[in-house]
C-alpha cells in the first residue's frame, strides 16, 4: 500500500475520533446556554475539518494525477530526437548514465539531435547548445526545463546542466 494512502487513511481516522469524542462530550452538557455554544464550535469544527479533508484530498489527488505524468523513463536517443515532449521524463536518467564531458559537438549532436536555435532564455549563461525538456516537473509546473550545455574552442563539452525559465 502507498505510504500516501496510509497518511490520508490516518488522517482520516483522528478526524473521526476527535468527531466521536465531540458527540461524547456533548451528552453531558445539561445547561441549553452551552448546548448552543457547543453547537456552534460543532458547525466551525466540522466546516473546518471537511476544508481540511478537502485539501488533504485535492493534494492526494495532484500528487497521483501527476506522478504518472513525470515518471522516470530510461534515456533513449532515438525517442529523445524523435518525441521531445519524452524528454522530461528521460533527462534523470540522461543526467545519471550518460557523460557528455569531453563529447564533440557533432557527437552532442548525434546523441541529443540538433540543439534550438535563436533561443531567448539564459543569454547571459553564454551557453553554446541548448534543449527545451518540457514543463518543469510538479504538479503546478508553468515553466519549461531546459539543458544547456557549454563547449570549449575546439567544440569539446565542458559543462551541462538543468535550468528552469
Amino acid at each position: 500500500m502507498d505510504w500516501e494512502i496510509i497518511k490520508y487513511y490516518l488522517y482520516s481516522g483522528i478526524l473521526l475520533f476527535l468527531v466521536l469524542i465531540i458527540f461524547y462530550n456533548y451528552k453531558k452538557i445539561e445547561n441549553p446556554l452551552q448546548r448552543v455554544k457547543f453547537w456552534l464550535i460543532w458547525i466551525i469544527s466540522t466546516i473546518l475539518t471537511g476544508t481540511i479533508i478537502f485539501v488533504i484530498s485535492i493534494m492526494y489527488f495532484i500528487g497521483t494525477e501527476f506522478s504518472d505524468a513525470y515518471s522516470i523513463q530510461s534515456f533513449d536517443s532515438e525517442s529523445w530526437i524523435l518525441e521531445p515532449s519524452k524528454r522530461v521524463k528521460m533527462i534523470d536518467d540522461f543526467m545519471e548514465t550518460k557523460r557528455i564531458d569531453g563529447m564533440t559537438k557533432k557527437e552532442v549532436e548525434k546523441l541529443l539531435g540538433i540543439p534550438l536555435d535563436n533561443i531567448n532564455y539564459f543569454k547571459e549563461s553564454k551557453y553554446d547548445m541548448i534543449y527545451r525538456l518540457g514543463i518543469e516537473r510538479n504538479p503546478f509546473g508553468v515553466d519549461s526545463e531546459w539543458l544547456l550545455i557549454w563547449l570549449d574552442s575546439s567544440s569539446v563539452v565542458t559543462k551541462y546542466e538543468l535550468r528552469t525559465d
